[in-house]
Formats: C-alpha cells, sequence, structure tokens
C-alpha cells in the first residue's frame, strides 16, 4: 500500500543460468487479465525511453542500474491513485525472463506532516518546522503556513520569514521541510497555526496545532544594598507585547509609586514587590532593600569635610616599645609629608584621597588602615555643548557636566534672543554620580535662543557660559510658529503680532509662512485670550537664511579721474549668512575675466580696461552686481570748453618756425606778424602729467600760449612732432 503523492519502492532480485547475460530490464503495468504484457504497457525500459508510457516517463528509476548485481528494484514517485494495479518484470538477455506479477493499490493521502514548534516565549524569535511526510525523490512539494485567530479566517503570519530546505537522504530519497521564523507576541497566544503540504496532482495533507505563547519573567535591576545618604535606584522591566503596566509597591505600605530615593535613610529599608500586568496574566517580583548607617568616623572609614576647612590628621599608635621616632603619611600610596601629624589649613577637592600612616620604630614598622577623606565642594568646570546652529526638525542633544561632591542637579534654561533678560526652564535632571546630564529634543523655530546649564549642590551654585542656538530656514521654505496655552476656561482667541511690522498678522493658534522671504525674519510672539483675561508669549525670533542679494560696486574717489591713477573698487552685497567670498570680474568686450578677490579691489585707471563687475557667495548661492564702467580722462586727449580755451595744462619746452623752401634768398625771410601767408613749421615739445592741447587754425596760437602757461616737468618723455600747414586768408 502506497499513499497517493508520495512514493513506492518495489524491491525486486532475479537468477538465472550460468549462461544467461542479460542486456536489459523492462517494467510492465497490465491487467491481470492479459496473458502477456505488451509494448504499450511497459511503465519502464533501461535502454528504450520512448516506449514508456507518457504518464510514467520521468517517475520510475532503477535503484540499482548495474545489471550484473541482479537488482531489479525500481523507485515510483509522485503516485497517482490510476497507479494501482499489477506490475511485471521482464529481463532481456540472450534468454528472456518474466517475473511473476506484483500488484499495490495506490489510495488517498493520508500521512500528515510533522510540525515542531519550540518553547515560545514572547518577544524573542522563534522557527517552526514542518516536515512532509514520506522521503521521496520525486517533483518537491509546496509547503504553506496560516494562522488563525479564534473565530478567524485564515491568513498570512506577517512579519515572517519561511525557509524551504531538502535533505538528500540517499540517491533516492529526500526529506522536505520547511522553517517559519517569526516574533510571537500575547495575540498568537492560543491560535492555530497550519502547515499545508501541496503534492504533484493536486494531492495535499496539512497538519494544525496550537501556540502557547510564554511572557518573560519581571526583572528588577539595581543596587539593592546602599548606605545612608546615597541614591537608590531600582528598575523594574519585563519585555511583553503590547508593553505590561509596571507597578511598584512596598509591603506594609498602599501606596504605589516609582522607586528613585535620593538621600535615603534606614526607614527605607524593608521588602519591595513589582507587578506586571499583560492582559489577563499578572507576573511579579519582589526584592529586599538593605541601607546601611556608616559608622562614626575614626580611622579606616570615609570622612567628609567641607572645602576650605582646617583640618589635623593625627597618627597614633596603641602599642610599641620603643616608642616610634619616625612617622610618614602617604596619600594613594605616594608619600606626602613627615611627622605625627598631617595639617590642612584649607582643605581642597584635590587633597581628597586614600590616607594612612606609618610610625618606625628601631624594631620595625606598622601601617595603620586606610582614611578617605573627602571633600565637599560647590559645582566647578560647568560645560554646555550644544550645536551652534541646526535645521528645523532635527534632532539635537544637549549635555552638561560638571565638577562637584556631592554630586549636582542639573538645570537647563533658555532665554530669547530679543530677551536675554527672562528665561524658561526646559529640562531638569536630579543628582547623578556621573555629573553629566543630556537632553534631546526636536530643534523647532521657538527653541532659537541662548542656553545656560545652572548646576546646583549642597554646597553652592554655578552655571555654564552661555550658548546660543540657531535654527536655520531658508528662503522659500516654510515655517509654522505654534501659541500654546494652559487656561481655565479654555482659551477662546488667537493674536499673532510681529515686532518690526507693528500690527496684527494671525488669529489662530498656528501661524504659518509657506515661503520664507527675508521680509518675514523678525520678532514674532503671540498672545491667547479666554473670558477672564489676556496671556502673552516671549517673543520668538525667525531669521531667514538667503544667498546675496542687491550685489553693488561703489568707487573712491568718485570719477572722473585721470588715467593712472589710484582707484578702490568696492562690492557690497546683502546676504545671511554673511558673504564669505567676493570675486572681481574686468570685462574686455563681451568676455570677463577674474581680476582679484576680497571685498575692495585697488587697481590703476586706464582708458581700456574701465569695465568692472564682482560677485558675492555665502553658503546659499552667489549675488552679481551690474557692470560698473570708470570715468577715466585719457592724457592723450585733454577736454576743450566751447570757447576753444585748453581746459588742462599743456607743457611746451619751445618752439621754432622756420620756412621750408628749396631756395635761400633773404626776400624769403618771413615775418611771424604778419596775415595771410601760408607756412610750414615744426613743433617740438616736452610731455608731462598734463594732456596736449591742439588747435585748428595757428592764428589762435598766440592766445593759445597765453593762456596755458608751462610748469615744471620732471622727466622728458619721447619727442612728439606735429605738422602745421598756414593757409592765406583771402581778403573780402
Amino acid at each position: 500500500t502506497a499513499e497517493a503523492g508520495l512514493c513506492v519502492v518495489i524491491p525486486c532480485s532475479f537468477t538465472t543460468g550460468y549462461y544467461f547475460s542479460p542486456t536489459n530490464v523492462v517494467w510492465f503495468k497490465c491487467e491481470a487479465t492479459k496473458k502477456k504484457c505488451v509494448d504499450s504497457d511497459i511503465i519502464f525500459h533501461t535502454t528504450n525511453f520512448n516506449k514508456v508510457q507518457t504518464t510514467f516517463k520521468g517517475r520510475v528509476s532503477l535503484l540499482e542500474p548495474d545489471l550484473d548485481q541482479r537488482n531489479c528494484s525500481i523507485i515510483i514517485n509522485d503516485l497517482q491513485e490510476s497507479d494501482s494495479g499489477l506490475y511485471q518484470l521482464r529481463v532481456n538477455g540472450f534468454l528472456n525472463y518474466l517475473s511473476n506479477g506484483i500488484t499495490f493499490p495506490s489510495r488517498s493521502a493520508v500521512f500528515k506532516p510533522s510540525v515542531v514548534i519550540p518553547l515560545l516565549t514572547e518577544g524573542q524569535q522563534t522557527n517552526l518546522t514542518c516536515t512532509a511526510p514520506g522521503l521521496c525523490s520525486g517533483s518537491r512539494p509546496e509547503i504553506t503556513w496560516t494562522w488563525r485567530g479564534n473565530g478567524e479566517s485564515s491568513s498570512q503570519i506577517t512579519e515572517n520569514i519561511t525557509d524551504f530546505h531538502t535533505e538528500d537522504l540517499t540517491p533516492f530519497t529526500q526529506r522536505h521541510s520547511s522553517t517559519l521564523t517569526f516574533n510571537p507576541s500575547s495575540e498568537h497566544h492560543g491560535t492555530n497555526i497550519t502547515c499545508k503540504v501541496s503534492f504533484t496532482g493536486g494531492i495535499t495533507t496539512e497538519e494544525t496545532v496550537m501556540l502557547n505563547v510564554n511572557v518573560k519573567e519581571v526583572k528588577i535591576t539595581g543596587d539593592t544594598s546602599v548606605r545612608e545618604g546615597e541614591t537608590l535606584n531600582l528598575t523594574c522591566s519585563v519585555d511583553s507585547f503590547p508593553p505590561s503596566d509596571v507597578m511598584w509597591a512596598k509591603f506594609g505600605t498602599e501606596n504605589l509609586f516609582s522607586v528613585s530615593i535620593s538621600n535615603v535613610t534606614l526607614d527605607v529599608s524593608g521588602l519591595y514587590i513589582c507587578t506586571a500586568k499583560h492582559g489577563n496574566k499578572t507576573l511579579s517580583k519582589t526584592v529586599n532593600i538593605t541601607v546601611n548607617k556608616s559608622p562614626s568616623p575614626s580611622s579606616g572609614n570615609t570622612v567628609h569635610f567641607k572645602e576650605g576647612d582646617q583640618i589635623v590628621l593625627e597618627c597614633n599608635v596603641k602599642r610599641s616599645n620603643p616608642q616610634p621616632d619616625t612617622f610618614i603619611w602617604k596619600r594613594n600610596g605616594k608619600d606626602v609629608g613627615k611627622g605625627k601629624t598631617y595639617e590642612f589649613n584649607q582643605i581642597k577637592p584635590e587633597d581628597g584621597g586614600n590616607y594612612t600612616c606609618e610610625a618606625r620604630n628601631s624594631v620595625s614598622s606598622g601601617k595603620s588602615k586606610s582614611l578617605h577623606l573627602q571633600v565637599q565642594f560647590p559645582p566647578t568646570n560647568v560645560q554646555l555643548t550644544l550645536p551652534p546652529e541646526v535645521k528645523e526638525g532635527q534632532s539635537i542633544t544637549i549635555t552638561c557636566t560638571a565638577e562637584s561632591f556631592p554630586p549636582s542637579n542639573f538645570k537647563i534654561l533658555r532665554s530669547s534672543l530679543s530677551n536675554s533678560q527672562s528665561s524658561e526652564n526646559i529640562s531638569t535632571s536630579s543628582a547623578n554620580e556621573r555629573n553629566t546630564f543630556t537632553h534631546t529634543f526636536d530643534a523647532t523655530l521657538a527653541h532659537a535662543g541662548s542656553y545656560i546649564c545652572e548646576v546646583s549642590n549642597s554646597e553652592g551654585t554655578n552655571h555654564s557660559a552661555k550658548r546660543k542656538l540657531e535654527v536655520k530656514l531658508k528662503e522659500n521654505e516654510s515655517f509654522s510658529l505654534n501659541c500654546n496655552g494652559q487656561s481655565n476656561p479654555p482659551i477662546t482667541s488667537y493674536t499673532w503680532m510681529k515686532k518690526t511690522d507693528n500690527k496684527n498678522i494671525g488669529r489662530t493658534s498656528v501661524y504659518t509662512v509657506k515661503s520664507a522671504s527675508p521680509s518675514d525674519g523678525g520678532l514674532y510672539s503671540c498672545e491667547a485670550k479666554n473670558t477672564i483675561g489676556t496671556g502673552r508669549s516671549q517673543p520668538v525670533e525667525v531669521k531667514i537664511k538667503y544667498s546675496p542679494k542687491i550685489t553693488t560696486v561703489s568707487v573712491s574717489p568718485s570719477g572722473p579721474f585721470p588715467e593712472n591713477s589710484q582707484v578702490s573698487l568696492t562690492c557690497s552685497s546683502d546676504a545671511n549668512p554673511a558673504v564669505k567670498s567676493y570675486t572681481w570680474y574686468r570685462a574686455d568686450g563681451g568676455q570677463e575675466t577674474v581680476v582679484g578677490t576680497g571685498s575692495v579691489l585697488n587697481i590703476t585707471a586706464s582708458t581700456v580696461n574701465s569695465v568692472f563687475l564682482c560677485t558675492a557667495e555665502n553658503d546659499l548661492g552667489t549675488g552679481r552686481s551690474k557692470n560698473h564702467k570708470l570715468d577715466v580722462q585719457s592724457s592723450e586727449g585733454a577736454r576743450r570748453s566751447s570757447d576753444n580755451k585748453c581746459e588742462e595744462d599743456v607743457v611746451y619746452s619751445n618752439m621754432d618756425w622756420t620756412k621750408r623752401s628749396k631756395k635761400k634768398k633773404r626776400e624769403n625771410d618771413v615775418d611771424m606778424n604778419q596775415s595771410g601767408s601760408s607756412y610750414l613749421a615744426e613743433e617740438k615739445c616736452l610731455a608731462g602729467d598734463a594732456g596736449k592741447c591742439f588747435v585748428s587754425n595757428a592764428l589762435e596760437m598766440g592766445g593759445l600760449y597765453a593762456e596755458c602757461k608751462p610748469r615744471n616737468v620732471k622727466m622728458e618723455v619721447d619727442c612728439e612732432y606735429a605738422q602745421v600747414q598756414f593757409k592765406k586768408k583771402r581778403e573780402k
């Protein structure tokens, strides 16, 4: 008998005569009424696969391929109910051999998969294993997992991981299994989980089991033995889902409370119980707390002194013969003094430590027990750490540390940037041994301001230096301000005000700007009102970050100015954060060339290169000025007034006039004062810092030289020559 969907092994062997040599093995499935099985009944053939029935192809294998072993056993996989019937064997060789038939029935699957469930603990990841029935090497079955709650339909288990495994046991046998990995919770307790195995041909079998999930035990952590005056901290926890309700109680009291007690006394001793309620379950655990009272200060114990106290330590010897003649004092193992006494005129925190005295005589030496001196002092070295600039919504952590004994209490205070005199308490922490306090929150615009950390203990109070926190908001980003208030009766109206505008800008509890611009920066405050009165918030400063705008170029001195003179160009721009770099460009025929950096550019004025521009850059972008053309006066052409008079100095060294003629006759000499004649002349000149005047008519030269007086010339430059032709004027 075999199960549908599984497999069956038909054991078979044969014996032949000595001279018989087998060449192939053929298995048939044919009706018992047939006298002889024919080729159409073949289900397996060792040498001719084409003769095998279609429904058996690939499902039948010979366990031992070597026919000389006389082993004709076969395995049939993926059994179907139609496989029931009579099977016969024929061994072909030089003589044919036909076995007696073998019959086996195939029936529907009755074997169920095997489901292995370990101990389930809530919150601990676990693995469930489902193994398919049978050890067949045929087609791989499909294994699925479903979960069904009480009175609910089946569904897939969420947040699970399934893994399919196939294990080869022998060349013809395999074990198929699936592993389900998931985190059990209380909602899985008492529910059913089903493993379903699907074989080829639509044959299925399944197994259903119930889940039992255990809740983890209650854990109590903390030091159960403390000294009088110390802090008792106990933590009760239980890993469960959903979270359990945890409560503390002390036997003999009715009050429930959290066990965190500072400066404990003897009456704190006793039995405490932590109770955790989880669904219908109640778990509890007890702990016994012991408070130890320190003995009166004596050698070998800890004593406390205040900073500045005058202290005398004395080394007393109970028995000695002869009496000690030498005393040595040590602090933390190092020599610090000699003598029967060791004095502190004003004890300091660094004087604390473990002190011993050693007494010596001529025979030997003796050492006292250690005495621990603890110096109490107010907080010092208070350090507040926080980022100077954050984005809105970013999580930030503020850390405050101090040095003190006993440990200090911490308080974080914030004041707005606009009103440093008024501050609010952001967070408070009780004393801890590490003398450190951290506070984490998601930054909003309201968190911008100046922060200080105030630290105090029994000896005094100190505070850190102010640290500024700026919440970044870029141009075109949106921001919202919330107006929160507590009142009875409830708040009936809200009013938002901006100091720079000095007017109301909103009447809802939330004021929103969808696209911020630089003009949206300023001090905001809100006013909440009910039927009894009005309350007003501290102002909140909103700073908008934007790239450089209104970038301009200014010139000093202002033009016009002579060529080759020194000129300063200044680049100015409005930006937040401030401009971090400037770049100067010279514009030459449409092409821009970098000529310098920095907000000020010093140049020598030139008529050739007179167009400049600058760019200003910060972390958000770059601003660009317009092209600025300098008003430069050329030294090659001085400007003239409307009456043709020279407007600038002209310097000439001498003037030589000669007649140009091939004949050198006396009568050809010319009187320069005569008019109506035409002459050619050359002009030789010296040029200084002034420009030259050019005349259109030689008759004007007399008046020109009368007005343009020469001045001292420091250096002679290349001579320039001008040719002037005088024409005779016609008489009217």
